[in-house]
Order: C-alpha cells, then structure tokens, then sequence
C-alpha cells in the first residue's frame, strides 16, 4: 500500500513538472536578475518554448528586446540536462548542467548593450551606453564550488553614449579568462576615435575591480566623469581619462 501511494506521488511530480508553463521562465529570469529581466509574451512549456526577452526599466516598465526560443533536454551520454537558446532559430547558446557543474558552449550570442546595462544595478549602468554586444567562446566550465576553466570573448562594436548622439565610439574588445574562483579582465580598442586600454579582475563572491585609461577627442572624453561620477577623472593632458571601478 505504502509504495503504491509513494509511486502515485511521484507519477503526479513527474506530470507537474512536465506541464510546466513557459511563463515559468519569466520567474526564473526575474530570480536570477533581481527583478531586471522579464520573458513575456511567452508560448509553449517551461521545457520548449518561446518568449520575448525584455528589461524592467522603474520609470517605464517592460521593454521589449528580442524573441528567444529554448529547449531543454537530458543528456544521457554526460548524465545532465542540457538547454538550448536560439533566435528565429538559429542557435545562440548551449548550456550543460550536470553532477560536476555547468558547462558554457556554441556560444554565438549577439545582445544590445542597453538590455545588460538595464539588468544592473550600478549607478554606470545608467550612463546611457550603445552598441552592440558579441559573446563567443571555446568553452566556459564551472563546477559546484565555484572553480572555473575557460575564456570568454565580448566584441562591442558601434559604441556609443545617449548624450553624444552623433558620434561614433568604435568597437572594443573584452576577454575575460577563468582562473579558478576569478576572471581576469582585459579590454583593448579595435578601431575608433576612442582608446580604451584597461585590466581588472572580479570572482563568482562580487568582489570586482577595474582600471582604465581612455583616450581621444577632449569634446568625449572629458565628458566621460559627468556620467559616471566618483568613477572615472580628468587626468592632466586633456582627451584623457582614468575610470576606477567599483
């Protein structure tokens, strides 16, 4: 008796789980962000489904950026579940989650700069930034204690700022590279009027620091303190700029 009311308990988890609704990924994403990131407009299941990707912006709500599509599934040959994100399906990203971690891979993730400086709390996050975000990487991997392996690439092409609406930044390039619990930070200028050379490291616990030099036309640069405050300063030859963060 008692294993026969056990197994209908576990057949009745079994089917909750399955019939998840997509609109759960709208809780997780609002979890995992602190209130920044929405999935709305979703269709399907939590498992497979689809929905638009947008930021809880205070002052004016959801604002919509672009439509996702997800796909999990269990992976037998490595005993873990895997999720697929793509875009009008085309595949964007790859997550493995097993007993031993989370693996990153085929990530080929484009996102407008403005969706993450929205998710983030950071008084520079409301600089007004532009441009377009490019993810990539060879494989990313963190186990359960918070100890990492891999690299990751972020190209930011067509960078701007709302308060310089007619000028271009350039492109930039930011490589982070996993070592153990931290990530070593390197940013370095493609192309462009604007130079940025800077170096930093943060870990999986918050601590993060970051230092910059900028430097190009003094009409840019020297505005760059009035949006960004204790955070960046003049240096004494003009189109220069030091940026110190936190």
């Amino acid at each position: 008796m008692r294993s026969g009311v056990l197994l209908f308990v576990a057949l009745t988890l079994i089917l909750v789980v399955a019939r998840l609704p997509a609109s759960t990924m709208d809780h997780t994403a609002r979890a995992l962000s602190g209130e920044r990131l929405r999935v709305l407009d979703t269709t399907g299941t939590f498992w497979r489904g689809s929905g638009m990707l947008a930021v809880d912006d205070r002052q004016r709500g959801p604002i919509a950026m672009r439509r996702i599509e997800w796909q999990f599934a269990p992976s037998w040959q490595r005993g873990g579940l895997t999720l697929q994100l793509a875009e009008h399906g085309r595949p964007q990203a790859g997550v493995l989650v097993t007993g031993g971690g989370v693996s990153l891979h085929q990530l080929a993730l484009d996102l407008p700069l403005e969706l993450l400086a929205g998710a983030t709390t950071h008084p520079a996050g409301r600089a007004g930034w532009r441009g377009r975000l490019d993810f990539g990487s060879p494989g990313l991997t963190c186990d359960w204690r918070g100890r990492c392996d891999g690299a990751l690439r972020v190209h930011w092409s067509d960078a701007g700022l709302d308060i310089l609406p007619e000028r271009h930044l350039g492109s930039h390039e930011i490589r982070l590279q996993a070592r153990g619990t931290d990530f070593d930070i390197d940013v370095r200028t493609l192309d462009g009027e604007l130079r940025i050379d800077g170096s930093g490291r943060f870990d999986l616990h918050g601590q993060f620091a970051f230092n910059a030099t900028v430097e190009g036309d003094p009409d840019i640069v020297d505005r760059i303190p009035n949006v960004m405050d204790r955070n960046a300063r003049r240096l004494d030859h003009p189109g220069r700029v030091a940026i110190t963060l936190p």
